[in-house]
């Protein structure tokens, strides 16, 4: 039970200095408005990326890792339109809707 304790209390603190990170990084970037534009761009990027390091390794954070990699896997074993098929099924959709609407402004006149 403690080791649970302990789990959660260590990644409620990397939650609270992830946010810091990303706080630092908004707050920087407002602050050093003198500083090139390029510069302000990297410090954020920079620093984003150093948050989003230490939420990955919180429970959550690598839960939500693993489920990407999962969604990575399964949208491979989609079987995609091909162009051929796309085509032919936006001109049946289009056909049908401009049915509908002519269909639609004769019952208006």
């Amino acid at each position: 039970m403690t080791k649970v304790v302990a789990s959660k209390s260590v990644d409620r603190l990397k939650w609270f200095i992830a946010l810091s990170v990303f706080a630092a990084a908004v707050v920087g970037n407002s602050y050093f408005v003198e500083v090139a534009f390029l510069y302000r761009v990297l410090g954020v990027v920079f620093l984003f990326i150093v948050g989003l390091g230490i939420l990955s390794i919180t429970s959550f954070g690598s839960n939500a890792i693993k489920l990407m990699r999962e969604s990575r896997t399964e949208i491979r074993k989609v079987v995609w339109p091909t162009r051929l098929e796309t085509t032919q099924t936006f001109l049946v959709v289009s056909a049908r809707f401009r049915g509908k609407l002519d269909i639609t402004h004769m019952s208006i006149r």
